[in-house]
């Protein structure tokens, strides 16, 4: 959902707006009162996109800048006579309904704008994500109907059955350059878990380049690469190459003791076969499927791999220390 005017707000100026929409649409000023507030929010509502989105904060503190910006007050100083159900509240909650009315805002499509450098989060249900790049995160609860006779004509019933989602993500915009993402996943982990992990992410990133991206284990070294074109990168300490592919390739590579076992396959399920070069020294073949064949180079190991109408199938390699 995009909106064009603020998501955050205080209880003395409005934060952000978006420029651009506001030139599109031909408005020279931002709104001084809730009079031109909502007249803008009118204007800026089109295409799907919202005007106006004073519900992806906490509901109550949205209300809070309203009411205290219309002169009410939440209690009298003493605090024993309730104050907001006066004009002030009621005025504030009423302009809220307006926009709804006009159908500048909408609560049922409200997000969270998230606070910049998230480094978890957990949803009940569910399980977590650790980012151990910090992320600003974007999320939507909403309400989805429809029927199971949508994905299923055969056993499907016409029953309408509505489900609560919730959705998010990292918004790069339309034209990204240089954007990046790292998260992990932790499925059915508790909300204590997913804050170990975020402390202490049990992967680390070796590379995210367009060329290849790559993780590893800290455990136990366990090192996974997906590359999508012919590259090498560097991991370790500069200028150490570890690993390079010929072209696309799923590769893992399990350091245990005095074996280093290798598994590779050709995701694109084309070609007809793999080749990677493995930068361990003093390694030779100890075992190998059907097509997967070795050799010493002098930086260790070029691996070949017949793919040919294997659709995708993991070959492995197994290297032991001499």
């Amino acid at each position: 959902m995009a909106s064009s005017a603020p998501i955050a707000l205080s209880t003395l100026m409005l934060d952000s707006y978006r420029k651009d929409h506001f030139a599109e649409a031909g408005i020279k000023k931002t709104p001084a009162n809730w009079a031109e507030l909502r007249a803008v929010a009118k204007q800026l509502t089109k295409d799907g996109r919202l005007g106006f989105d004073p519900f992806s904060i906490d509901l109550r503190q949205c209300w809070e800048t309203f009411l205290f910006a219309n002169g009410g007050r939440l209690f009298s100083e003493d605090g024993k006579k309730v104050l907001f159900t006066e004009a002030g509240g009621v005025e504030a909650l009423q302009f809220f309904k307006d926009l709804i009315k006009d159908g500048s805002a909408d609560y049922a499509k409200r997000t969270d704008a998230g606070a910049p450098g998230a480094r978890w989060l957990h949803a009940e249900g569910t399980g977590g994500y650790v980012f151990p790049k910090p992320a600003t995160l974007r999320a939507l609860r909403e309400e989805r109907t429809a029927t199971w006779r949508e994905i299923n004509l055969k056993y499907g019933t016409d029953t309408p059955v509505t489900r609560p989602y919730l959705t998010l993500w990292q918004d790069h915009g339309a034209a990204p350059a240089g954007a990046s993402y790292f998260w992990l996943q932790a499925p059915a982990a508790s909300a204590g878990r997913t804050r170990q992990w975020a402390a202490a992410p049990p992967v680390e990133l070796v590379s995210d380049s367009t060329a290849v991206h790559a993780v590893r284990r800290r455990a136990d070294g366990l090192l996974a690469a997906n590359f999508w074109t012919a590259n090498f990168w560097t991991a370790g300490a500069s200028p150490s190459q570890e690993l390079a592919a010929d072209g696309p390739a799923s590769v893992l590579v399990r350091p245990e003791g005095r074996t280093v076992t290798v598994a590779l396959s050709d995701p694109t399920q084309l070609r007809s076969s793999a080749v990677v070069d493995l930068a361990r020294r003093g390694l030779t073949v100890a075992a190998a499927d059907p097509g997967v064949r070795a050799t010493a180079t002098g930086r260790g190991s070029r691996i070949t791999a017949d793919t040919a109408n294997l659709h995708g199938a993991t070959l492995n390699l197994t290297l032991k220390r001499n």
